[in-house]
C-alpha cells in the first residue's frame, strides 16, 4: 500500500481584523482540530531563528510572538502555521494566509502512513465540519496532491471538488448524479465522488472525480479565481 498524501484548500472571505484577533481565531481552529482523531499529538512550529520547535500549548506566548515577528513587513498581510505528527502514522501542515490582493486561504496538508485512519472519510467530514463552523468558506475542497496537479479538468483559475468539499449552495442528489455523497451541512453541502478515498493511480475513481467537477462547473457552483477574490461568492 502507498502513503496517503491529501490537500485541503478552502477559500474564505476577506480576513480584516488585525493580527491580534487572526492570531487567538488561528490557535481555536488548531485546538478543535487538535482534538480529532488521530491528530492528537499536539501542534509546533520551527524557530528558524533558534532551531528549536515551538510546542503550542506549551509556549502559547513564544509562538504568538514568533508569528508577530513573521508577520511585521506588512500591516495588510498576515501569515499564520504550525504542523503535528507522529512520524508512525501522520504528518500535518496547517497555513492561513492572505495574499496580497488575492484572497483569504487555510489549506491543510496531509500525509498518512499506508492504510490511514481506520476511517478516513468519517475523519475528513470531521474535519470539514470543523473548518466550515469555524470560518464559512467560499469553497472548500480536499483531494489527492496528485489529481490536483495531473488531472483537474479545468486549468488553475477555476476550483474543484476532487474527491472531497463543500459548496455554499444547498444543492440535492438529482443535482449531482455524479457524487456518491451529496449532505447538508452549515447551510451549504457537502458533496464527494465516493465516500471511499482513492488514489490517482485508480483510473476509474478519477474518471468519477471529473465528471463530478465538470457537472458541478456545468451547473454554475464552481468559482474562478477572479469570483473569489471578490470574496462574496456563495452569499
Amino acid at each position: 500500500m502507498t502513503p496517503i498524501d491529501l490537500n485541503l484548500v478552502s477559500y474564505l472571505p476577506r480576513f480584516r481584523e488585525g493580527f491580534d484577533v487572526g492570531a487567538e481565531r488561528f490557535l481555536a481552529l488548531l485546538q478543535i482540530l487538535g482534538a480529532l482523531p488521530p491528530l492528537t499529538q499536539g501542534w509546533r512550529v520551527l524557530d528558524p531563528t533558534s532551531g528549536y520547535y515551538l510546542t503550542l500549548w506549551e509556549q502559547r506566548a513564544a509562538f504568538l510572538e514568533f508569528s508577530r515577528a513573521i508577520n511585521a513587513v506588512s500591516d495588510d498581510y498576515y501569515i499564520f502555521a504550525s504542523a503535528a505528527t507522529d512520524p508512525r502514522i501522520y504528518d500535518v501542515f496547517l497555513r492561513w494566509n492572505r495574499p496580497e490582493a488575492f484572497v483569504d486561504l487555510l489549506s491543510l496538508d496531509l500525509w498518512f502512513a499506508p492504510g490511514g485512519p481506520e476511517s478516513l472519510e468519517a475523519m475528513m467530514r470531521r474535519v470539514i465540519a470543523a473548518v466550515v463552523a469555524w470560518e464559512r468558506p467560499q469553497h472548500l475542497a480536499i483531494m489527492p496532491t496528485a489529481y490536483r496537479r495531473d488531472h483537474h479538468p479545468f486549468d488553475r483559475t477555476r476550483t474543484g471538488i476532487g474527491w472531497m468539499g463543500w459548496l455554499p449552495f444547498a444543492l440535492a442528489p438529482g443535482d449531482v448524479p455524479e457524487a456518491e455523497l451529496v449532505e447538508p451541512l452549515y447551510g451549504g453541502t457537502l458533496v464527494a465522488s465516493q465516500r471511499e478515498f482513492w488514489q490517482t493511480d485508480d483510473a476509474a475513481a478519477v474518471a468519477r472525480a471529473q465528471d463530478l467537477d465538470l457537472r458541478l462547473n456545468l451547473i454554475g457552483v464552481l468559482p474562478t479565481i477572479l469570483e473569489l477574490r471578490r470574496g462574496d461568492w456563495g452569499r
